[in-house]
Formats: structure tokens, sequence, C-alpha cells
């Protein structure tokens, strides 16, 4: 079946359609001829699909080594016990109660009715057929002028910080710049955390050149990622047969920030902080914000998380980064806190976040007790949200969008509007228990202006939407959020014209410099 796929495509009718059929149904209407030797004389089938717990116990044992434990953890996983069953409609039960004695499943309070077919996401790779209208039009992402113009990225960074948004400008960027660092002689040493890579990735590829090149690489790669162990625990190996420091992670800590640390001998050194994870894969469809930076209090401080991560107990101190377990979320309940400080004195204020998910408690509350202060609150957030909007008296400042779009939505940025001089951040981290107490998260402050204003506008631009939005209020609906008399606006169309007007004026500008010389 894996070779063949789940969805077959038949010969196209006469009226021109084409017609695909689920290889489920094909294994249905065969079963007389599959079955064809063992006498019988009626045929049903049914679907049913069981899920088993994935979660790894993993025991330190210092004789066995990181790489070993988590290895055999991983073909442990295999074994996991069911822990749901989903059956599809008129399954008959005597069937069903001596497969779900064969599972063992206790709780009946897990075993549920499905549909006929299970396992939708194989829908991702439903077969292509042309046609108008079946396929989104192609956004190719914007090369940036530098990578264009072939301009050494490390010289562009130490001038001005840049901001990359993929997927609309090229995550070829990223990849450009540590291609860069690996070859040139004025790069020393480049440090880097992995979390979840491509196959045969070429972030992978870089740093493994750059070592083979004499420069002092470290990377923290991340064994412990849900179901890319396997992947994770060969990039080390491969990374260590380079010549590379590989770090583990700190135990009881994921290292879930994403975060390169670039050390160059004729000026200031250089980091890149991520919303997202270094996998040329997912910057094609995810939405996620690359900031590249030369600010030394920040590079300095990218540096020390990496000291952080190699000795746990080093005593460590974040005078601008936002970093967790150790007072992310402290600095944020402060921040919250500072708005409705300053709403209650007369000063402006607001909050406006884009995040994945929130579900931690002091956070939600926090907010509620701002919004019945009177700050106006706009969230955008795609997947998990504790909050219930309209409540009078709680939450009537609240507003909550979520976009479903060609791209999924999993840039963070953080805006407090602090008085009147606003205050922006960005990185990889929700506001999750697991994110801000159990794992090692980064958040950058952003200092560069023309940075802040386009994080203001990915924003505006989301609450904005009305073509792909939907409304959060809590009650489970998303609600579709409607023209209702306005412009039609698409935020994630919008934003690709942005960037192209804004990569194209830059454009213009590099070669009008040119010129002049």
């Amino acid at each position: 079946m894996a070779s063949i796929g789940r969805f077959v495509r038949l010969p196209d009718g006469k009226d021109h359609k084409a017609y695909i059929i689920y290889i489920d149904d094909i294994v249905r209407f065969h079963l007389p001829y599959i079955f064809n030797e063992m006498g019988y004389e009626h045929f049903d089938a049914y679907a049913f699909k069981f899920s088993k717990d994935a979660k790894m116990q993993v025991e330190s044992d210092p004789e066995e080594g990181v790489l070993k434990t988590i290895s055999e953890a991983v073909r442990e996983r295999r074994k996991g016990m069911p822990v749901r069953a989903i059956f599809g409609e008129g399954v008959p039960e005597d069937l069903k109660k001596d497969l779900i004695k064969r599972l063992d499943v206790d709780d009946l309070d897990l075993v549920t009715v499905g549909g006929r077919y299970h396992n939708n996401k194989d829908l991702m790779h439903f077969p292509y057929v042309p046609g108008k209208g079946l396929r989104y039009e192609p956004w190719p992402s914007i090369e940036i002028p530098e990578v264009q113009k072939g301009i050494s990225l490390i010289d562009r960074i130490r001038k001005k910080d840049l901001l990359i948004h993929v997927p609309y400008e090229s995550f070829d960027s990223f990849i450009r710049f540590l291609q860069e660092c690996a070859i040139s002689p004025r790069v020393k040493e480049i440090k880097a955390t992995i979390y979840r890579a491509a196959n045969n990735s070429k972030v992978v590829k870089a740093l493994v050149a750059a070592a083979q090149n004499g420069k002092k690489v470290t990377c923290m790669v991340e064994l412990m990622a849900r179901f890319n162990e396997s992947s994770n625990i060969l990039i080390s190996q491969m990374l260590r047969d380079a010549g590379c420091e590989v770090l583990t992670g700190a135990e009881g800590f994921k290292v879930h920030g994403k975060i390169v640390f670039v050390k160059v001998k004729d000026g200031p050194d250089i980091a890149v902080i991520s919303s997202g994870n270094f996998h040329e894969g997912n910057a094609k469809t995810y939405t996620d914000c690359l900031l590249f930076t030369a600010d030394r209090k920040i590079v300095k401080e990218i540096d020390s998380i990496f000291t952080m991560i190699a000795r746990p107990y080093a005593p460590v101190r974040f005078n601008n980064l936002l970093v967790s377990p150790l007072k992310m979320e402290s600095v944020f309940q402060r921040l919250i806190r500072k708005e409705e400080q300053n709403h209650k004195k007369g000063l402006p204020s607001g909050i406006k976040i884009k995040i994945n998910h929130i579900t931690d408690k002091p956070m939600v509350s926090l907010l509620y007790e701002a919004s019945a202060a009177g700050v106006p609150i706009k969230l955008l957030v795609r997947g998990n949200c504790s909050l219930k909007t309209g409540v009078r008296g709680i939450s009537d400042n609240i507003e909550i969008h979520a976009i479903i779009d060609r791209y999924l939505e999993h840039s963070r940025i953080f805006i407090f509007e602090n008085g009147g001089t606003p205050l922006y951040f960005m990185g990889s981290a929700d506001w999750m228990p697991r994110n801000l107490y159990n794992r090692i998260e980064v958040i950058a402050p952003i200092y560069d202006p023309d940075i802040q204003k386009e994080l203001e506008t990915i924003v505006d631009y989301g609450m904005a939407d009305n073509q792909k939005a939907a409304l959060v209020d809590g009650s489970g609906k998303y609600l579709p959020i409607l023209p209702n008399g306005k412009k039609p606006f698409r935020s994630q169309e919008e934003l690709y014209d942005y960037y192209l007007e804004k990569d194209d004026k830059e454009l213009a500008e590099l070669e009008r410099k040119e010129l002049k010389k």
C-alpha cells in the first residue's frame, strides 16, 4: 500500500472528469476476489482505527549514554499500549467487543464512532488533478534583495537588523547565511540549536561544512523532539562525525528555542532568533519570522544560552532576552500588569499578540484582569485557546481571531503599548505550561524601528482579515468573520503583496546605490 498510496486515480470518464478512489474501497470491492479460495458467500468490510500511547519513558542511565537510552525508548514506542479505538458505523457489536477485548482498551469512553474513512491526514497527499480552482495559484517565495545581488549577509546584518518572514520571503536566505559563515575566513565559531530538521537538510550540511572548514561548531540537537527522535539521533551522529560538538540538552527540559550564534573575527558577532524550526520543508508552508542581529546585548545573551545548556548549573542572567524556564513568565506577567496600570493612569495601553496556543492559567487570568480594567486586547490564536470572550465585566475588551489559509500560522509576536512607547518581542514560545516552565524557549526584544513596524503590520493584517479568519469566542464554533460591507481582505494574500512591494523597493534602492558608485 505504501508504494501505491491511499488514493488511486481511475481512467478519466467520457465526461472528461477525473475520478479518484480510496484504496480502502478497492479492497472492499474486491473481497470476493481476495478470498475466493475461502468458501465464503457473503462479504462485509468495516474500518476501525486505534491509537497507541506514543509517550516515551526515558530513564537516565549514565552507563548507557543518552543516545543509546533514547534509541531504545524509540524502539519500545512501537509496543505502546492502545489508548483509543474509533470504529466505522455499522460494525457488528460482537466484532466490536472482540476487538476492544483484544486491544485491551479499558475505558469505554475512549471508544468512539467515526465515519467510513479514517486517517484523514492522508488527504495531504491527494493526487494532483489539473483544473482551474483546484489548487492555489503559486506564490513563489521572494528572494531578499541582498541574496539577489550577492551581497554578504554578514556585512548586511552588521549594518542593520534583518527580519525574514517565511514563506513569503525565502528560507534560502538563512541557508545562504549559514553557507557564507561556513566558508568565510572571518567566522571562527558557529553555535546552533536543532529541534526538527528536513530530510537531507541543507542547514545540517552547512554546519557540517563549517566544521570541515576548521570552524568550531557546537550544535544542540534535541533528541526528545516528538516523533523526530530517530532522525535527530542520526543528525547528531553525522555532526559528531564531522567534528562538531553536540549537546543533547539539559536534563528535564526540552530545548525548543531556535537560535544561532556566530563568532566573527573582525567585528561584532551575529545571532539569529527564529519563531520556527530551521526546517526547509516547514518554511514552505509555516509562517515564521527569523531575526538576524548584531546587537551586542542580544548576541551576548544568545551565546549565554548555549552555556546554560552545556552547564545547567552555571549562573546565567538575561537582561534583554526572555528565556524560559528562568523568567519569561514573570516578564510577560509584569508587562500585562503594566498595561493595566497605564490604562488606569490614562496613558496609552493595549496588547497585541500573535501566537499558536494560550492555555496557561496565570496568563489567561492576567489577560482577563487587564480586559476588565479596560485594556484593549487583540489576539491572533491559531490553536488551543482557553479564553472566553464577550463575558461582561471580564473579557469585553478581548478580541480573538484565528486564520486558516494556505499557510499554517506559526509565528509568535508580542506587542505591548507601554504608555505610548511600544515594546515588541518575537520568538519560539507559546503561552502553555510546557513552554513557560518545562522547556528552554527564547523570546527576543525587537529594537529596530523598521522591523517593529513590520511586526505590527503582520498582526494588524491578521486582525483585519475577513476572508480566511474566524472568531474565537470560547464556544468552539469558530464562526467566520465576514466583510459586512467592508472591502474583502485576505491577510496572507495582502502580506505577500506587501513583501513583493517592500523587497522591490529595497532592490531598487540597492541598484541606485550601485549606480552612484
